[in-house]
This record gives structure tokens, C-alpha cells and sequence, in this order.
């Protein structure tokens, strides 16, 4: 039994040190946020390239919130990236493949010297949902001088070239402020499917940029000394939408727009305002489950339709409305796994933490219970071992009994034997005599009986 009770013991380690295995792995999972440290020119795009890796481990979601000085660095453009005055937002998702994120960023230099760009905050998980623990880097940029030859040979492009930012006097009301049309962006500016266009607005020609595969619109408007945002173009209307972009992954991302008709969508979806990089737009609540809105946007690929946007997780997926709204229930359905989802993500630490704990009473529930039966079972060996000797003692005793018995048995046959023989000879000898005078008597009586004189003739 105690070779049982070491074998239960070290199979209970075993199992403890398995379950316990995720969680230490899940801890120990390390990541990195790491820059570029590039050197530019006052008035030229200074490119600065953000990476967050997972260790060589498939990584999933990854954020992070990055400061600059913005007296010496003008935000431009970024994969993934939306910002301004001083910060820039970096999002971007994993598919399982990759190892690490990247995140293309385009500042412009306003001032000789050097600055820093610094990570706020960061967040990132491997595909696996473990969240990783990021070391924290950060970007230095030397800004030299411009080159200085354009200021007395060629005034056609010095606007652009010292960094100030042409802007029409165009007054353009979107949204309840007021922008001018930005006319001398940079090629950094111009997201990868769209190419260089003017349109006609009020007789006047401005910039814009056109998207290759659906022939949208978009220029760039500015308000005061705010970074430019984008804006689609509805030329039939002659109005402006005011355009977000949001990465969804690396290669696919969507503009959110300041417009759409729900009239189309189920009873469940009501009129709502989100902000977005500090833009208020157009939304429709699911009722049903709050956390999750409908927004009409723009995707690279050029279809225009409703995304569902987590306001949790801060996700976009295509919505399809005909789809969902012929069958409420599917969408029900759905909102509750996404619950499920998130009552799984919130709590699997809390709730693995509980269940390793429980395994570990159970084990030592056992293992007490083991060394118990294993003294029990001492206790019935030895307890056994002394009724074996008291009942040899008493078959010892039995076995004179019966050998007594048997000499008592044997004394009694023989008396009874020869007092049988004795009586039994007498008896024979008076039953002879008796029967002997029976006899005659019979013979007398047969001749008295039948005796006749026979006369001669």
C-alpha cells in the first residue's frame, strides 16, 4: 500500500505541474515595441517604421498610443495608423501567421535639431488571446537642414517644400464645422489604391485623389490648424463625407463615412453617434446587445455597406443586412456568443485559477484518503495475523477433544460389543429349550389326536 500512495503522489504532481503549465506559459509570454531611428530634413517626409513582435510567437491584436513633439514633427500618414497634435493611434490584427506587426509612419520635419517619439501606452496578445508583456522603445530623429536650393531658383513649389499647407478658401461645412480644401498634400498622403484627380467645386479646380477600382472621390480637408482629415465627394449632391480610415487587418481596411439611411436595418437598430479619433459619426445601436453598433463605410476594395463595429473590442465586421434581417434569430444567436465570448475572455483567468485550485484539493482529498486506507489496511493485516494464532491454539484444543473421543467411542463399542454377545447367547440357549418343549407337546397332541387302531382284516 505505500508503494500505491507514492505512485498517487507523484502521478498528483504530474497533473499539477501540467495544469499549472499554461498559466506559468501564459505569464511568461515577452514581447517588444520597437522603432526606427531615422534622420531627415526640414520640409521632406521623414519615414519612422513601428514594429511590435511576439518572440517568434503568432500574434494577434496589438495597439498602442505614441507621442510626438509636434513644434519639430508634423504627422503625415501611417498603415494603421490615425493621429495627430502630438499623438498617433497604431491598431492592427494578426492572422495567425505572422509573427509581428508593422506600421509604415510618415512625419514631415518643421524643425532643425533632434526629437523623440515615445510609446504612451501598448497593448498586445499573442493569436492565442495570452496577453504579452511589452518592452517599451522608442524612436530618436535628427532633423538637419533643407538643402536650401529651391528658395531663390524655383518659386513653383516652395509652399510645399518649407511645409506650409496651401488650403482653398473654400468654406465647407461638414458636420457642423467649417474646412477649406487642402491642396498641396504629399504623395505620403495618398492611400495605396488611389491615385492623384482634381474635381470642379463651385467653379473653382481643387486636389483630390480618386480610388482606382470604384471610382470614389476623396480630398483632404483642414480646419484651422488642425491635421487634415479625408472626405468623400458626392458630385451629383455637391457635398462632402467626412471619411475615417480603419485598418481592420493588414491588407484590408475601410473608411467610415458621415453618412448612411437606416431605414433598411431591423426594428432592433436605433440612431446612435459614435466618436472616432475625435469625430462624432452617424451609428445605429443594437438594442439587443448595446455594446455593438452599425456604421456605413467605404472598403479598400471599393463596396460600400454596413460594418458592425464592437465597441468592446474594438473590431469592424462586415454586417450584411438582408441576410440578418430576414432571420432575427441568427443575429441573437450571435450576440449571444459574442456575450459568451467576452464572459470567456474577461474571466478565463479567474475562472482557470478556480478550477486549478479545485484539482489541487481533489488531489490532496486523495492522497489523504490513501494514506488512511493504507493504515486500515495495516491495521486489518495485524488484526488478521493475531486471530490466525488464537484459532490455530483452539483447532490445537479440538483435535485432543476428538482424539479423546474416539479413544471413549472405541472403550464403548468394545463393552457394548461383549454385553451384546453375552445376552444374546443366553437368549439363544432359553429360545432353543423353549422351542424343544414346544415341539414334543405339539407331537403329543398330533398323536393323541389323530392315533387309530388299525383293525387286520
Amino acid at each position: 500500500m505505500k508503494k500505491i500512495a507514492k505512485k498517487l503522489m507523484a502521478i498528483s504532481l504530474m497533473i499539477c505541474t501540467v495544469l499549472l503549465a499554461p498559466v506559468i506559459i501564459s505569464n511568461a509570454a515577452e514581447g517588444e515595441i520597437s522603432f526606427s531611428d531615422p534622420t531627415g530634413k526640414v520640409g521632406e517626409d521623414i519615414p519612422v517604421r513601428v514594429k511590435i513582435q511576439a518572440g517568434g510567437a503568432p500574434i494577434g491584436d496589438g495597439q498602442a498610443t505614441i507621442s510626438y513633439d509636434s513644434t519639430k514633427l508634423e504627422f503625415v500618414s501611417g498603415t494603421n495608423a490615425t493621429g495627430g497634435n502630438g499623438t498617433v493611434e497604431l491598431f492592427a490584427s494578426g492572422t495567425g501567421t505572422e509573427t509581428e506587426l508593422l506600421f509604415e509612419l510618415t512625419f514631415k520635419g518643421l524643425e532643425e535639431g533632434t526629437t523623440r517619439i515615445d510609446v504612451v501606452s501598448a497593448t498586445a496578445y499573442l493569436f492565442s488571446d495570452e496577453t504579452l508583456n511589452l518592452t517599451q522603445g522608442n524612436s530618436t530623429i535628427k532633423i538637419e537642414a533643407g538643402d536650401g536650393t529651391t528658395d531663390t531658383t524655383d518659386t513653383t513649389d516652395t509652399t510645399e517644400n518649407s511645409g506650409e499647407r496651401e488650403v482653398s478658401e473654400a468654406n465647407i461645412e461638414v458636420l457642423g464645422t467649417m474646412y477649406g480644401i487642402y491642396e498641396n498634400f504629399t504623395d505620403a498622403l495618398i492611400p495605396e489604391g488611389f491615385s492623384r484627380t482634381t474635381i470642379q467645386h463651385n467653379g473653382t479646380e481643387h486636389s483630390a485623389i480618386v480610388q482606382d477600382v470604384s471610382g470614389e472621390v476623396m480630398v483632404y480637408l483642414i480646419a484651422g490648424e488642425n491635421d487634415p482629415v479625408m472626405a468623400m465627394y458626392d458630385e451629383e449632391k455637391s457635398r462632402f463625407l467626412i471619411a475615417e480610415q480603419v485598418g481592420l487587418c493588414e491588407d484590408f481596411y475601410v473608411f467610415v463615412l458621415s453618412e448612411g439611411d437606416g431605414s433598411t436595418l431591423p426594428e432592433m437598430f436605433k440612431e446612435a453617434v459614435i466618436e472616432i479619433n475625435g469625430t462624432n459619426f452617424p451609428a445605429w445601436q443594437n438594442m439587443n446587445a448595446k455594446e455593438y453598433y452599425l456604421v456605413y463605410a467605404l472598403s479598400n476594395e471599393g463596396t460600400k455597406g454596413y460594418y458592425e463595429y464592437d465597441s468592446v473590442e474594438g473590431t469592424y465586421q462586415r454586417y450584411a443586412v438582408e441576410a440578418k434581417s430576414a432571420d432575427e434569430e441568427v443575429k441573437n444567436d450571435n450576440s449571444l456568443l459574442a456575450k459568451a465570448k467576452e464572459l470567456t475572455g474577461n474571466y478565463f483567468p479567474i475562472v482557470s485559477t478556480a478550477v486549478i485550485v479545485i484539482l489541487m484539493l481533489l488531489v490532496i482529498v486523495i492522497i489523504i484518503l490513501a494514506v488512511k486506507l493504507n493504515r486500515r489496511n495495516a491495521e486489518l493485516d495485524s488484526f488478521y495475523d493475531d486471530y490466525d494464532g488464537e484459532a490455530d491454539e483452539d483447532n490445537e484444543e479440538d483435535e485432543d477433544f476428538f482424539e479423546n473421543d474416539d479413544d471413549f467411542d472405541d472403550e464403548f463399542d468394545d463393552d457394548f460389543n461383549d454385553e451384546y454377545d453375552e445376552y444374546d447367547d443366553d437368549y439363544d440357549d432359553e429360545y432353543d429349550d423353549d422351542y424343544d418343549d414346544f415341539d414334543e407337546e405339539e407331537d403329543d397332541d398330533r398323536k393323541g389326536k389323530y392315533d387309530m387302531d388299525f383293525i387286520d382284516l
